[in-house]
């Protein structure tokens, strides 16, 4: 760390942080943030779960700051915290079931979001769609519902859970069932 900004020393800067100073609050996340998101890029590989880990990380940082006892460098520390909130972050994400990942990219895009391209081109797609839509709405509606909440709505898995009273794994094993039934029903190997 070389821009100290008033501060003498890396310490005074840390004890300044630790007493809730703003200033140095936002010179050390300056300071770090780059390595911070570095580091969280090389386990998760995905921009916004990266910078997810790294506010996680910070946010941590920041409630935990009078526990950084000084045994090590500062930034060490909150490289620690960065590596075990990236980890932690990938395997939630991990443990989820990303429906999505399981369709084709062009799959459930909506028709009037395409880009104007060769009318051939926009035809395959909205006919993908179509086929997605349809294999989405002849699911049971237990897994419909689900698939609708967390793939198409974005919503959670816990707040899916919690909205139908239900445990999350339930959640996973209809969206693991649904996955399985839209792949079965709507993935041709050789039209996608």
């Amino acid at each position: 760390m070389s821009e100290r900004n008033g501060y003498q020393t890396e310490t005074e800067l840390v004890r300044a942080f630790q007493t809730g100073c703003p200033t140095a609050n936002r010179q050390l996340y300056r300071q770090l943030n780059h390595q911070m998101l570095g580091l969280a890029w090389q386990i998760l590989r995905h921009t916004q779960d990266m910078e997810d880990a790294v506010q996680n990380a910070w946010y941590r940082i920041w409630s935990k700051r009078f526990q950084f006892a000084g045994r090590s460098r500062f930034s060490s520390w909150v490289y620690r915290i960065t590596f075990n909130e990236s980890l932690q972050l990938k395997r939630r994400r991990r443990s989820d079931v990303h429906l999505a990942d399981e369709l084709p990219a062009d799959c459930l895009v909506q028709f009037h979001r395409l880009d104007l391209c060769d009318p051939a081109i926009l035809f395959e797609r909205h006919r993908k769609y179509e086929l997605a839509r349809a294999a989405i709405e002849r699911l049971p509606t237990k897994q419909r519902v689900v698939v609708k909440l967390v793939i198409c709505d974005e919503v959670p898995i816990k707040k899916t859970a919690a909205c139908y009273r239900i445990s999350t794994a339930a959640v996973k094993g209809r969206l693991n069932k649904a996955r399985w039934a839209l792949k079965k029903n709507v993935a041709t190997p050789r039209s996608w």
